[in-house]
């Protein structure tokens, strides 16, 4: 029932019925008195008025009583008149002499006729004063109206006519007339039911469909719209909420556009992207950030985020997140290849009250090694430098000092002078070729060549240094070996800086041999020597700039640190790869991988 209650519809109802019973009721009520009261004073009147009249009729009889003793032969005795009398108006009648002796009555049995009424509104009629009065009948209970009115002529009182007369038939009237008024009230206030069923319903059928539609739209439905049935409010009503409904759905057909632009971007930007709520937990984590902190996106969600990040050690974490900032640390991703990460955290705040932190993590692992390679570098080429022209400027004050008139030392450390003075043009020839390749500013100037012409042309100039250190140099060709598109000098260079560190790493009695094939595609040159080998952990920086395996015996040599790189950036040129595998004690192998050009194979370049 209280359910049924909250129903606008049953509420609407209800205070209509109510209202219109709470209309019936003051209507009824105050019908019922004002015809209860025109039918009490109408029976009161006609009441009155026929008892005056019987009062008239009977004073000649009284008087012809009082001064004879004897009533007046009126053409029929009293109680026949009086009968008549009851027979118009239907009540009890009793006529009264003036001492208040009952001379007639109607309904008479003989018992009331010559004895005294003591009703005190016979007195008063006997008194010259009319008197009427209504009271509940002692004997039946019945709603009585008594009339009393003197019978006088002149001023002197002769009798009087004392009349009842029962209100029982005028109130049954009036019941009957409230019973009609009842059934009419029901009968109106069933109509009103219905009809304020009806009305409610063209008020609630739009505002139920709004809810079925807000309930819809709840659940992510905004197709429906709502039904418009009328042009009163609550249709404008209607329209608003339908019009509501089409931008509602623009707007999140936007937001869901936008919001998966930004799943987007956060998924597939480089930097990691780590958002948390106000108490520091993690809410959004991107796949980027998820790989660099080394974590599944689910495992970080909910973690504390001073738990997620690396922090510096000389800095507190709960300080740096608060606060914000940005730092690099360093991560060890694998061996001997450390990984830089930048954090940038952006504290969110909304006045003095922090909302959230955004935490940007960026690998500048790239620039952080540029950077260090460039310190390096630097140091390399001042250390470089500064070994040579440190032994130059010795031996030159020497030499000064008079030691340039021996004919033993003098010679000799002029040629150690010529000797480090070559080392360094060595050295700067190096820097400026690679700065050329840095800068893009070198030019490749390929022609069809002989790679079988060129191989035997880098064999004949280590043949001399190789018979020397008793090693054995041995070149193996396939045959035949296909022409190839590339840039002499440069690749000549190449060769040249292999087998230049073949021979210098291998000692007398060990092996050098360089053989070639036809691969598909491509020509693989390979460079093998049984020298001391490169250890495992050396053999990923060998082709970084100034980096030696063996310091000491490099600068021994003559060596530079820089032939590899020049090496490998010319053979990368060519569209090519270099490939170092070694073994320390067993020797290394190198291997030089060129694509074959379609047009050089097409010229027919002979051997020679």
């Amino acid at each position: 029932m209280g359910r049924l209650f909250r129903s606008i519809r049953a509420k609407v109802v209800l205070v209509y019925i109510l209202l219109l019973i709470l209309v019936l009721q003051f209507a009824g009520a105050y019908s019922v008195r004002a015809i209860e009261q025109f039918y009490l004073e109408n029976f009161r009147t006609t009441v009155r008025a026929q008892t005056d009249l019987l009062a008239a009729h009977v004073e000649p009889y009284l008087a012809a009583y009082a001064e004879k003793g004897v009533p007046a032969d009126l053409g029929g005795n009293l109680p026949t008149l009086v009968s008549r009398f009851v027979s118009v108006i239907g009540s009890e009648v009793q006529v009264i002499d003036r001492n208040g002796t009952i001379l007639a009555a109607s309904f008479d049995t003989g018992n009331v006729v010559g004895k005294k009424n003591g009703y005190l509104e016979v007195y008063r009629a006997l008194l010259g004063t009319p008197t009427e009065t209504v009271r509940n009948d002692p004997g039946t209970g019945d709603r009585v109206q008594v009339v009393a009115v003197p019978v006088k002529r002149g001023d002197a009182v002769l009798g009087a006519v004392w009349v009842k007369a029962s209100l029982e038939p005028m109130y049954g009237v009036l019941h009957r007339i409230n019973g009609i008024l009842a059934t009419a009230g029901v009968l109106a206030v069933v109509l009103a039911a219905v009809l304020g069923a009806a009305l409610s319903r063209t008020i609630t059928r739009p505002i139920q469909d709004i809810i079925r539609q807000t309930d819809a739209m709840a659940k992510g439905d905004f197709t429906r719209r709502v039904r418009i049935y009328s042009d009163d409010e609550i249709g404008q009503l209607g329209r608003a909420f339908n019009h509501l409904t089409a931008r509602l759905q623009k707007a999140l057909a936007d937001h869901e556009e936008e919001r998966e632009k930004l799943a987007s971007v956060l998924a597939n930007m480089q930097d990691g992207v780590v958002a948390a709520d106000s108490r520091g937990r993690v809410i959004l984590v991107n796949r980027r950030a998820a790989h660099m902190l080394g974590r599944t996106e689910d495992a970080l969600l909910g973690l504390p985020l001073v738990e997620c990040l690396p922090f510096p050690r000389d800095r507190d974490p709960e300080d740096g997140v608060g606060a914000g900032g940005a730092w690099i640390v360093e991560q060890e991703e694998g061996a001997h290849r450390p990984r830089f990460l930048r954090i940038a955290i952006t504290p969110i705040r909304r006045g003095t009250a922090r909302r959230g932190v955004i935490a940007v993590l960026s690998d500048v692992t790239e620039q952080e090694t540029l950077e260090r390679e460039r310190r390096e570098f630097v140091a390399n080429v001042s250390h470089e430098l500064r070994t040579p022209l440190t032994t130059l400027k010795s031996y030159l004050e020497v030499l000064q000092e008079g030691v340039m008139g021996d004919p033993e030392l003098g010679p000799r450390f002029l040629r150690v002078a010529q000797n480090e003075t070559e080392r360094m043009i060595r050295l700067v020839h190096d820097l400026l070729q690679l700065s050329k390749i840095d800068s893009k500013q070198w030019r490749m100037e390929k022609t069809p060549t002989s790679l079988s012409h060129l191989l035997y042309q880098v064999k004949e100039h280590f043949q001399f240094q190789a018979d020397a250190r008793n090693i054995a140099l041995t070149l193996s060709l396939a045959d035949p070996l296909p022409p190839i598109s590339l840039d002499r000098d440069k690749m000549l260079q190449v060769f040249d800086n292999l087998l230049s560190n073949a021979l210098k790493y291998t000692g007398p009695g060990g092996t050098v041999s360089v053989s070639a094939r036809a691969d598909g595609p491509w020509v693989t040159v390979t460079v093998t020597d049984t020298g001391i080998g490169i250890p495992a952990e050396d053999l990923p920086r060998v082709f970084e700039r100034f980096y030696r395996v063996d310091k000491a015996r490099s600068r021994e040599l003559g060596g530079t640190g820089l032939g590899l790189s020049i090496a490998r950036e010319i053979v990368r040129a060519h569209g090519g790869e270099i490939v170092i595998d070694s073994e320390v004690g067993r020797g290394t192998t190198v291997t030089v991988r060129l694509p074959l050009d379609e047009e050089a194979r097409a010229a027919d370049v002979g051997t020679g």
